[in-house]
């Protein structure tokens, strides 16, 4: 996303949405002003503002940016132990992430901050796994959450309620980077886009004709029917055996 577009749309919602955070079908730290953006949102009025990452891309300026612009949590992915880690995260390292991680938490402290909280998010593990993982990162975060697997596929099994209306259209507005603007956080294809930012106002957007149509095929129990990224969404799947 260029500056002047993410300006224009904090501009727009600050004081006007609780919670902002910079994620989605990508890696933010891959932005090369990610200093610049962070800079941007000093001072803002919203009730929280985060940032979901893996984390390889971390170093001293962009910690110090974090902590400097008030961040309230970083969420880093970090996918089980050792070796289960470096399969799915390829080419991370174990020892680099959570020398990475450890180097954020001493920051903070040197800097005399709580924030941001730093998450530690895994895949859900064995019990005996899960109290290893706990033992090193523990001492380094202040939550930890293990997340059951979904098969984000297209072509995986999708037991589905089909009339489960959604909260996602009235609840979250995701803004890809080029100002795109998809129905929900699961539409990375772009399969039922709602409007751009370049030409539309935020608000315009959301209380445009696209989202007030989608919301009402939600309540109506439509959405698979009108929507194909509702179809097979992986929010409401069977996980590990839990629905």
């Amino acid at each position: 996303m260029n500056f002047d577009l993410f300006r224009k749309i904090i501009d727009e919602i600050e004081g006007n949405v609780y919670s902002i955070k910079l994620t989605g079908r990508g890696e933010p730290l891959m932005l090369k002003e990610f200093s610049r953006f962070l800079g941007y949102l000093k001072g803002k009025r919203f009730g929280e503002v985060a940032m979901i990452t893996n984390g390889q891309l971390l170093n001293d300026d962009r910690m110090l940016a974090m902590i400097d612009s008030g961040m309230d949590f970083v969420s880093f992915s970090i996918d089980g132990l050792k070796e289960q880690y470096e399969t799915i995260r390829r080419p991370g390292k174990y020892e680099d992430i959570i020398a990475t991680v450890t180097r954020l938490h001493a920051l903070r402290q040197k800097q005399g901050s709580a924030k941001p909280m730093i998450r530690i998010q895994s895949v859900m593990l064995p019990e005996e796994q899960r109290q290893e993982f706990l033992s090193i990162w523990g001492p380094i975060s202040d939550d930890i959450l293990f997340l059951y697997f979904k098969d984000y596929s297209t072509e995986a099994d999708n037991i589905q309620k089909e009339n489960y209306p959604c909260p996602m259209p009235i609840q979250r507005m995701m803004v890809h980077f080029d100002g795109t603007v998809p129905m929900c956080i699961n539409d990375e294809y772009e399969e039922a886009v709602m409007g751009n930012l370049n030409l539309s106002s935020v608000k315009d957007v959301w209380q445009g004709p696209e989202f007030r149509l989608a919301r009402e095929r939600h309540k109506q129990g439509m959405r698979t029917a009108h929507y194909a990224n509702c179809a097979h969404c992986p929010l409401t799947r069977v996980s590990h055996g839990k629905q």
